[in-house]
C-alpha cells in the first residue's frame, strides 16, 4: 500500500495531463 502514500510515476503523469487539460 506504499503506492497510496507515494503516488506512482503514471499517477503524476495522469494529474500533469489533467492539469494541460484543465
Amino acid at each position: 500500500m506504499a503506492q497510496e502514500y507515494l503516488p506512482a510515476p503514471s499517477n503524476i503523469r495522469l494529474a500533469d495531463l489533467m492539469k494541460e487539460h484543465n
